[in-house]
């Protein structure tokens, strides 16, 4: 073999391993990762939630801030659906986003007060008063909560939520509190 063969296959090698390199540099470098962004309102009364709550992605729980605002960093699916819990507010599920980059902006989420006030009675099997007031209080309760429901319905089906300039309903649930926005 020549010093000229042996040149020109060791500068094929090089060149070789470093297209190699660049590959695989390249590969690993592609963002499969997606941000999503958005900020929970109180749609009812006009104002920031104050207090933690949380966003469900597949069955992992990422925490929102203070102030509402979240900012989530996860794996790039096809269709992603989203699980906003707060205390005090109904569960708001979005489902069928689809990333078209490697960020969404959801803008503004509409959170809507919960009408279930917890008051707990633990009556012993002796204390018959309690038991009373318990039974009174939950009938009163229930046709309570019944109204503010009907109230609260009437406001989710007046709302629209807009996503990448199109405007979309929200649908309600007559059989528990979620609220589902389809996209």
């Amino acid at each position: 073999m020549t010093i000229k063969n042996k040149f020109l296959i060791l500068i094929l090698t090089f060149f070789a391993c470093l297209s190699a390199t660049v590959c695989i540099s390249n590969t690993i470098c592609i963002n499969d990762s997606l941000v999503i962004t958005g900020k929970l309102i109180d749609i009812e009364h006009n104002k920031e939630i104050i207090g933690k709550g949380s966003v469900e992605i597949k069955g992992e729980n990422y925490s929102i801030g203070e102030t509402g605002d979240f900012q989530i960093k996860i794996k790039k699916t096809p269709e992603i659906n989203l699980l906003f819990k707060t205390i005090g507010y109904r569960p708001l599920i979005i489902i069928n986003i689809r990333p078209d980059s490697d960020s969404i902006n959801l803008g503004i989420i509409p959170m809507f007060t919960d009408s279930h006030y917890l008051i707990n009675y633990d009556c012993e099997w002796w204390q018959f008063i309690c038991k009373i007031r318990k039974n009174k209080y939950l009938k009163g309760l229930d046709k309570y909560s019944k109204n503010e429901r009907i109230k609260s319905n009437k406001i989710v089906d007046k709302y629209r939520f807009e996503f990448r300039e199109k405007i979309y309903p929200i649908k309600h649930s007559r059989r528990n509190d979620l609220l589902t926005i389809e996209l």
